[in-house]
Parts: C-alpha cells; sequence; structure tokens
C-alpha cells in the first residue's frame, strides 16, 4: 500500500514537472491500477510455486524501465529516494541470475 501511494507521489511530481495537473494524471493511474489487480493472482500463484518463467515481460527488461525512471527522477529534480530501492532489489535479483524470470521472482 505504502508503495502504491508513494509511486503515485512521485509519478505526480514527475509529470508536473511537465505541467501535468493530478486532475489529468489520476485518471491514467487509476487504469493503470485495474491492471495491477488481473496481475496479482498470478504472481501470488507463481510466488507460491516459485515457478517465474514468463515470456511476456522479463525482470530485465522491468529493471531497464526502472532504471529510466530513475535517472528522469534525478534529471527533473524530483530526487530518487522512491524508486531507489525498488531499482536496488531488482538490481539484486537481476544480478542473482534473475533476469529472464517474470517480477515474482525478486521475492526470493
Amino acid at each position: 500500500m505504502w508503495s502504491t501511494m508513494s509511486g503515485y507521489l512521485l509519478a505526480l511530481a514527475l509529470v508536473g514537472t511537465e505541467g501535468v495537473t493530478a486532475e489529468r494524471f489520476t485518471p491514467l493511474a487509476l487504469g493503470w491500477l485495474d491492471a495491477v489487480k488481473g496481475f496479482l493472482p498470478r504472481m501470488g500463484e507463481e510466488t507460491a510455486t516459485g515457478a517465474y518463467e514468463t515470456e511476456v515481460s522479463s525482470l530485465d527488461l522491468k529493471a531497464d524501465g526502472l532504471a529510466l525512471l530513475f535517472e528522469a527522477s534525478r534529471a527533473q529534480g524530483i530526487g530518487t529516494a522512491v524508486p531507489r530501492p525498488i531499482r536496488d532489489l531488482f538490481d539484486r535479483a537481476v544480478a542473482q541470475g534473475h533476469g529472464t524470470q517474470g517480477i515474482s521472482s525478486v521475492s526470493r
């Protein structure tokens, strides 16, 4: 819950640097939250079974995207305190050889 709210606030700060208001951005964030609800059952199953294989979106891909968010946050002057721990978690999992697996593999 705290990560979700922190991510939303980070997103508001980031899009705010380009003049996008909370009123304009929030419907997009709500749409994304609806999509995330659909991912949770599978992520729970993967975590329970330890089967993290994916053909859709590997942790390597997500780590690259998070690195872009990290750099954009830094470049826009809003800081990196919010994405830093998640980036560190992803980087550790990739370094441990889980880069081709799904995001649930960070639960190991």
